[in-house]
């Protein structure tokens, strides 16, 4: 669910998934792309744009489109702002796991002097279910919100939503729904929390 696009280009005749990671994430995304190629058959590029810090996943398919227009729901021209999860599609226990794991994944952060593990995002439905995913597990949270800008275009505000998992014992209850993180530096800073082996 980081930012990205989800569009029909004509530039590569067909439809075209774009995925943006932080440069930070290049495990992350090469793990990705490898999950995603075993299980579409799809190849995955991978472009790293140092001058902007980041990492640009593009994966050409109209099957992986479907799927998340299947399971996904945002407002043409403003996805970044208001995708979530179609709330009929997010009943299965099973998918739930899935959704909070993806989630932390690509947008959550994880802070061991802290103990704390935080998600943010600008989609204000987005942090709303979240929120819900974490009470139905049994995990009290509060949702914060921030104005902050883009640079450099001073008028470009926006509200930012986050919740932050503060201790061991959130965190633990949380990893011991969802299992494992898919980035393999969370996960790594979550076993510290954890005291649990460094694997």
């Amino acid at each position: 669910m980081g930012d990205g696009s989800f569009i029909f280009d004509k530039k590569y005749y067909g439809y075209v998934i774009k995925s943006i990671l932080g440069l930070d994430e290049i495990a992350y995304a090469k793990k990705l792309c490898r999950m995603i190629e075993e299980v579409f058959g799809k190849r995955c590029y991978v472009t790293i744009r140092k001058n902007s810090n980041t990492i640009v996943l593009r994966i050409k398919s109209k099957r992986i489109y479907e799927i998340l227009k299947e399971y996904l729901d945002w407002k043409i021209g403003k996805k970044t702002y208001t995708i979530n999860f179609k709330e009929e599609k997010i009943q299965d226990k099973r998918l739930l796991k899935g959704i909070i794991r993806g989630l932390i994944a690509s947008d959550g952060s994880v802070y061991v002097p802290k103990k704390k593990l935080t998600y943010s995002t600008v989609s204000k439905k987005l942090i709303k279910q979240l929120s819900s995913f974490y009470s139905q597990i049994g995990i009290e949270n509060k949702i914060y919100k921030k104005i902050y800008k883009i640079k450099p275009r001073r008028d470009n505000e926006h509200m930012l939503y986050t919740i932050d998992l503060y201790g061991k014992e959130k965190i633990e209850k949380l990893i011991n729904f969802i299992g494992r993180i898919n980035d393999e530096q969370k996960e790594r800073k979550v076993r510290l929390i954890l005291n649990a082996p460094v694997i």
